[in-house]
This record gives C-alpha cells, sequence and structure tokens, in this order.
C-alpha cells in the first residue's frame, strides 16, 4: 500500500465522500444560495466556478490538508527552482523558467520570424519562403497545432502555416497540397531528433523539394531544425543559424512556449506570441505565490484528484463552446494522460489508488449531439471542464453559452420521472426521459480567445496536472509507456518489407497479421 492509501488525511476524504454521498447538488445549492458565488475564483482574467462539483468547505479543507501533508508546496518550489523534479531520468522540470520574464532562450526564434515575416529568409530560388510546414508528433505538434487553431484570427496571411503528424503518406500530402516548393520551409520539430515519425516526414520533405527543384539545389535553405540535439541536426544538413534549441529538461507536452512554438510565431507574429508567453508566466506565478485555498491550479488539480481517486470517476470530459478551441481537449489528454498516466510512485512502490482518468472532449455542440446521452444517462458519472468565451471573433456566443449553461443545470439537477409526469409526461415516457443529475462539473470561462488568455488556460492545466501527480506521489515528467511501442515497431518495419524472417519467439497474431499486410500491399 502507497503512503497516499495509508495517510489519515486520505482516510478522511473517504469517509467524507461516504457521508457526503446522500447530499445531492440540489440539496447544496438550496441550502446555500450563495453557493454559486462562494465556490468561485477569478485569476488573471480566467473565471473558475466549481461550484457545480461535489464538494463542499469540509471536503475542500481536507483536500488542501492532503495537499499540505503531500509536500506540494515544497514540490512546487523546487518546480520554480529548476531543481530536480523528474527523478527517473534526473532531470528538472524547465518549462515555467523558458517562459519567465526575460528569458533568453526564445530570442533567436524571434529574429528569425521576424526576418521570415518581412520577406527576408529565402529559398532555393531567391523567392521568400512564405509557406511553412512544422513536423512532428506528439508535444512537437499538439500543443503547437492547437494554439494555431486557437488564434487564427489573428493570423494576417503573411505567413500560410500547415502540420504533418502522420505517419500515413496521405497526411503528409494533404499537408502540402497546394504548396509551392519554391516557397515552402519546413520546420523539423524534434527535441531527439531521432524520433521516427518525424524522421520520416523530413525524409518525405526532402524528397518532395527535390523533386520539384530539382537534385542540384540548396534543399537546406528550405529546412529549419528545432532541436536539443544540434550535433545530428547538423549532420542531416541543417546549418546552426537555422537550428533552435530546446532544453532536455523540457518536456514535448510543455513545450508550446518554448522555441517548439515557432510555428505559432510565423502564424500570428512575434508581439502575439509574446502575449501568450505572458499568459503562461502570469499564472505561473499565480501558482507559485498564491496560498493553496486561493490558487486556481491548486484548486483546479484538488478537484480533479477528488473526482478520480476518492471517487474513483475513471473519466473526466473537456468541452469548449468556441470553435478556437476546438483542438484544446486533444492537446490535454496528452498532457494530463502522458503525465499522470502511471501506476509506479516516485519511489519504486506500486499504486495503490487510481491515477489518471481517461481524458477526452469535443466542441461543445459537436458532442452534444455524440456522446451527451452518456453523460447525462450513462451508468456513470463523469466530470465535465466547459470552456466558455463570453465573445469571438464575430461578437458575443449567446447561442452557444446558453447550451453550455444549459448543459451544466441539466448535469447538476436532472429531471425526475415525478417532474416529468407532472407536466402530462406518460409514466413509462418519464421513466425513460427523467435524468439523474448530480454530475459533477466546472466552467472554465474567459472574456475573449486572446494570446494572453490562452496561455493562462494552458497553464492552469499544466500546473493541474502537476498538483495531482504530487498528491499521488508519481513522477509527471517521463513517459517511459511511449517508447515500448516504437521499439517494437523497429522490427516490425523490415519484417512488413520481406526484409527478414520473424523473430523468435513472435506471437501467432502479430505474424498472421504481417503476413496478412504483406500479401495485401499493393
Amino acid at each position: 500500500m502507497t503512503s497516499l492509501a495509508r495517510s489519515a488525511e486520505f482516510a478522511r476524504l473517504l469517509d467524507l465522500a461516504e457521508r457526503t454521498a446522500a447530499t445531492s447538488l440540489q440539496a447544496r445549492f438550496e441550502a446555500d444560495p450563495l453557493r454559486g458565488e462562494r465556490l468561485c475564483l477569478e485569476v488573471n482574467g480566467l473565471l473558475f466556478d466549481f461550484s457545480k462539483q461535489l464538494v463542499d468547505s469540509e471536503i475542500l479543507e481536507a483536500l488542501a490538508a492532503l495537499a499540505r501533508s503531500s509536500g506540494l508546496e515544497a514540490s512546487r518550489d523546487q518546480l520554480f527552482a529548476g531543481e530536480i523534479v523528474n527523478t527517473s531520468e534526473q532531470r528538472p522540470a524547465l518549462h515555467v523558467q523558458q517562459r519567465a520574464e526575460g528569458a533568453p532562450g526564445l530570442d533567436l526564434v524571434r529574429s528569425f520570424v521576424r526576418a521570415l515575416r518581412r520577406g527576408d529568409v529565402l529559398g532555393a530560388t531567391g523567392r521568400p519562403l512564405r509557406r511553412l510546414v512544422n513536423l512532428g508528433i506528439g508535444g512537437s505538434d499538439l500543443g503547437p497545432r492547437m494554439a494555431r487553431a486557437a488564434l487564427e484570427h489573428l493570423d494576417d496571411g503573411v505567413i500560410e502555416v500547415r502540420f504533418a503528424s502522420s505517419l500515413d503518406p496521405a497526411g503528409f500530402q494533404r499537408a502540402v497540397d497546394g504548396l509551392d516548393p519554391a516557397e515552402t520551409l519546413f520546420v523539423v520539430a524534434t527535441k531527439s531528433f531521432s524520433t521516427l515519425e518525424t524522421g520520416v516526414l523530413a525524409h518525405r520533405a526532402v524528397e518532395w523539394l527535390k523533386s520539384s527543384l530539382g537534385e542540384g539545389v540548396s534543399i537546406a535553405d528550405h529546412l529549419v531544425a528545432i532541436t536539443g540535439k544540434p550535433e545530428l541536426a547538423a549532420r542531416s544538413g541543417i546549418a546552426a543559424e537555422r537550428t533552435f534549441l530546446i532544453d532536455e529538461g523540457i518536456g514535448g507536452r510543455y513545450s508550446l512556449s518554448s522555441a517548439m512554438g515557432l510555428s505559432v510565431m510565423a502564424a500570428v507574429g512575434v508581439p502575439a506570441f509574446d502575449a501568450l508567453l505572458q499568459g503562461f508566466g502570469d499564472m505561473d506565478r499565480h501558482f507559485a505565490e498564491a496560498a493553496l485555498e486561493e490558487n486556481l491550479p491548486v484548486l483546479h488539480g484538488l478537484l480533479a484528484f477528488w473526482n478520480r481517486t476518492v471517487l474513483e470517476l475513471p473519466a473526466v470530459a473537456v468541452i469548449p463552446y468556441a470553435d478556437g478551441l476546438r483542438l484544446l481537449p486533444e492537446h490535454l489528454a496528452q498532457l494530463l494522460m502522458e503525465s499522470n498516466g502511471k501506476s509506479v510512485t516516485r519511489s519504486g512502490e506500486h499504486v495503490s489508488t487510481p491515477t489518471s482518468p481517461v481524458l477526452f472532449g469535443a466542441p461543445g455542440t459537436d458532442a452534444q449531439h455524440s456522446f451527451f446521452q452518456l453523460l447525462h444517462q450513462g451508468t456513470m458519472a463523469v466530470p465535465v471542464d466547459f470552456i466558455a468565451v463570453a465573445s469571438g471573433p464575430q461578437g458575443p456566443h449567446d447561442v452557444a453559452l446558453a447550451n453550455l449553461l444549459a448543459q451544466a443545470q441539466a448535469l447538476a439537477f436532472g429531471q425526475s420521472a415525478a417532474e416529468l409526469e407532472a407536466t402530462g409526461t406518460p409514466q413509462d415516457l418519464a421513466v425513460a426521459k427523467a435524468m439523474p443529475g448530480n454530475r459533477p462539473s466546472s466552467i472554465l470561462a474567459i472574456a475573449q480567445l486572446t494570446p494572453y488568455l490562452l496561455g493562462g488556460l494552458v497553464a492552469l492545466y499544466e500546473h493541474s496536472v502537476f498538483v495531482q501527480a504530487t498528491l499521488l506521489d508519481i513522477n509527471p515528467f517521463d513517459q517511459f509507456g511511449v517508447e515500448r511501442g516504437k521499439e517494437l515497431a523497429a522490427s516490425l518495419a523490415p519484417q512488413l518489407r520481406g526484409e527478414g524472417p520473424a523473430p523468435e519467439g513472435q506471437d501467432s497474431s502479430t505474424a498472421g497479421r504481417v503476413a496478412w499486410l504483406r500479401s495485401h500491399r499493393e
């Protein structure tokens, strides 16, 4: 049994969960008319309403007590001091240092992007490079792609930005369709410079350039690298002045605010990207300095811990009611599940409590017509983070926001069969239509989708994940589970091409599917 499961503070939370289970959200709001204002916090333009979570003041106090006994404040200080918090790999986690005010790491990226947007960065034929394709996978793709979509209303058209991440050749082809190779720049985004997917994409990019520009042309003029291994980029022919560094201590899923954000900076300009960094930095400072009870990322993380580890709810949904945030759930899925999808503590014990939930989501009005049926009437409760943007580039989102508020109400308070019968609904239909309610949700709201507020929102989730990991005593900064499948794939690729025999002991399913796929390759 891990220290968490043995702790008196965790035992108290389990007792509170059992004792308060019979108290519905409806009853909580009736007993406390000011609950909606009392369980609400606004920081740096981001409002967090958690009044529809299954908590009360006593539970919040018990969660804060567990956070203190788990050493959250000390762990937070170690993170910000650049100490070793990634204990399995003996590294610090440096994403907060990367975006601190005055940090020098992005100055070369800014200079390059300014030159690119002025038209001073030329391709092999002497024409300005006006099209950019980001080649990356995981954090080198999901974060920048999400931010690019969120800030597309700021796009001035100076640089067209696209993304490619799929090993399927169709994905690369879709990314380059309609582009002129003479005006196209490829950003090879890989911290290790040995990521299989990015290497394959880079090879396809070089072949695509050569097929149009000719073998004798300097393809290097069309390549930029973002990496922690500049020597490997140099061996691939990418010039030192076109190689931008990312520190080994910045994990991919935390790298949007580093040089990995080059593609976003190219699309929206340096001032907008600096505003994004300011949003990150201000939320960082709030997390570092605010008391736990008034700390937005801490409260978000404590509630997530309560739902997953105490109440044992297996999933969480993130539902943005703004089209610009349509890719946010995908980015947050990697952030949370790659960080906290662990089953071993920092000291090597097997955990005995649930760790990460499954995170999923989609834009709100689409989600309402797909999986909301399960949220309202399914056999398990799924906590929801609703993301509200008061006004978009085209004006207020009144209809979308009305739906957001209505969905949160319906999840919390439901509708009983008796209430339906009172309105004239036949009894058998009333039973089918009844919704149990008492399903937890929060609302995170911002006024507009600005770079500053986007930075604060993403930083909030980053620190919430750290809070949850600290309470669980797991390391959120390694991802060894990502590697094993890649190792196996390296030996299977030649087998699929018929270049080698099956390894000794290969299972019958894998061997059979290799044979089937080989027979259907053409």
